[in-house]
């Protein structure tokens, strides 16, 4: 998910300010004051992290015990609430999301195959941007594939009285029609499962949670440490909520956050000018927005599958990324990043330029430890795919203490030199 360019907001009564970041106040009041978040983009993308990918929190309101039994991995779990919890917003019956927990589960394994019908459909139902479901960017976004799929399902005539793959089919359109009905069941046990309501708290228990939510992501802290760090907050109160409380609740609005800064988020990021030879990376770079990472997916001809936790996944990882870019741009570069280390000169940090390729090192003195590398785009901000489970995006990494101390050095990619 990439949430980088002008018209990041969120909505609140009023909002201060924590280290930069607009913390949202008011929340509960449901105010319209509106703080902006353009200049943060990597506190909006953490955001979405929260919603869409809780990962192995050990307070995360599940039994991991009921959620292995119903073979799900934490993707998937997460997949699951946000198909669910759409629903719920919407204020549609269980029925709905059954039937879209089971259409998940057929087309994408509820995330694990993000792309189909080769090349031609994305996300968690393989919608196709032909067929009007959005751009493949917002397709690849859990929330508005679970809200475009609700769209078209509650707009059949008497679809709640429809059996489960004839109202699936009838949105889909799939060439193996009854497939749908064989997950039925498994997706009503997940439908029971994860359909867990919002706490009843206090107002003021609720902005402090949501206020915490958006300070520890402007933060990038992990989403357990992010939960840990509000609890031990909270249980200092006189009538401390309980830590699954805290934790229904953290997930609610991580949810409706990521919703309204998906909803507000307007048109692409800007291209550098120019028409050097890195101008023409960037822009091939920023095409391939929103592809799922794959470890070891992808080359000079585009996305492809990946090997161990990418086999199933068709995407890129960020070699490939920054390989796929410079080809569009006419220079042959090598595939992993120790080799790229020596595809060209290395640039200064004062000299950076459009599609100098920068990395990141365990020990920033010693290339031999170098593990990440990105597209600079203007000395703040890079293009790359960052890791299994995220797509391509955009990310300012100058000022941020992650990027800033792992930082190995630049590399402008040079004909020639592969």
């Amino acid at each position: 998910m990439i949430l980088a360019g002008a018209g990041i907001k969120l909505a609140a009564a009023s909002g201060v300010l924590a280290g930069g970041v607009a913390v949202v106040t008011g929340a509960a009041s449901g105010g319209s004051h509106l703080n902006d978040l353009t200049h943060q983009p990597d506190t909006a993308t953490t955001i979405c992290d929260y919603a869409t990918d809780p990962g192995p929190d050990p307070h995360i309101a599940e039994d991991t015990r009921t959620t292995h039994r119903l073979r799900l991995d934490a993707a998937q779990a997460a997949n699951a609430r946000v198909i669910i919890h759409t629903a719920t917003e919407q204020h549609l019956p269980t029925r709905a999301a059954v039937i879209a927990i089971a259409t998940a589960l057929q087309e994408s394994d509820l995330g694990r195959d993000l792309t189909g019908d080769h090349g031609t459909s994305f996300g968690l139902f393989h919608q196709k941007p032909t067929s009007g479901y959005g751009t493949r960017t917002q397709i690849l976004n859990p929330h508005h594939a679970a809200r475009a799929f609700y769209s078209r399902l509650t707009h059949l005539d008497d679809w709640q009285r429809l059996p489960l793959t004839q109202a699936a089919q009838a949105v889909q359109k799939s060439a193996t029609p009854t497939a749908y009905a064989h997950h039925e069941p498994r997706a009503t046990k997940i439908v029971r499962t994860h359909g867990t309501a919002t706490p009843h708290l206090t107002a003021s228990t609720k902005n402090e949670i949501r206020a915490g939510l958006i300070t520890t992501a402007a933060s990038k802290l992990p989403r357990a440490k992010a939960l840990a760090q509000i609890t031990r907050t909270l249980h200092g109160a006189p009538h401390p909520p309980s830590t699954d409380d805290i934790t229904k609740q953290f997930q609610a609005d991580a949810d409706k956050l990521c919703t309204q800064l998906v909803k507000d988020t307007s048109g692409q990021p800007s291209v550098p000018g120019g028409s050097g030879r890195g101008v023409l990376a960037i822009r091939a770079a920023m095409t391939q927005l929103g592809v799922p990472y794959s470890w070891g997916g992808g080359g000079p001809s585009g996305p492809g599958t990946g090997i161990a936790q990418g086999a199933h996944t068709v995407g890129y990882d960020c070699s490939s990324l920054a390989q796929y870019a410079w080809a569009k741009a006419g220079v042959p570069i090598t595939r992993t990043t120790d080799t790229q280390w020596h595809d060209g000169p290395h640039i200064p940090r004062t000299q950076l330029q459009p599609g100098d390729l920068i990395f990141f090192a365990n020990n920033p003195g010693n290339p031999a430890t170098i593990h990440h590398v990105g597209l600079n785009i203007d000395g703040n901000r890079m293009i790359h795919a960052p890791q299994t489970g995220r797509t391509v995006e955009i990310t300012r990494w100058r000022g941020n203490s992650y990027y800033e101390n792992q930082y190995a050095g630049a590399v402008r990619p040079a004909a020639g030199r592969q």
